[in-house]
């Protein structure tokens, strides 16, 4: 079931099923127990950022800490145009982001 979760500015942002387990799991199996942290991203964000690469993408990061990786962002990619989930993987920088859009 698809999962609409509301961000920090008022968007509603839509988690599809096919992009958490045919996208997300298959090409970032790292995510795998990680959905909680996705959603928590996307509705209490660290930061938002426009996307260097793709105008109509944001980017979401959310700092969290992991037993094993230590401390690191969880970054959400947001296709603005869609309001949908494009991808999700764990990052320990900001580099992505060009001009910060929240908070």
């Amino acid at each position: 079931m698809d999962t609409m979760l509301n961000d920090p500015r008022g968007t509603t942002i839509t988690l599809t099923d096919a992009c958490w387990h045919l996208h997300i799991l298959k090409r970032h199996p790292i995510m795998q127990g990680l959905l909680h942290e996705t959603e928590v991203t996307i509705t209490a964000p660290d930061f938002i950022f426009a996307s260097k690469i793709d105008p109509n993408v944001h980017l979401y990061y959310k700092q969290f800490t992991h037993e094993q990786w230590g401390q690191y962002y969880l970054m959400v990619v947001i296709d603005i145009s869609t309001l949908l989930v494009k991808t999700a993987f764990p990052v320990y920088n900001l580099n992505k982001g060009k001009a910060q859009l929240w908070p």
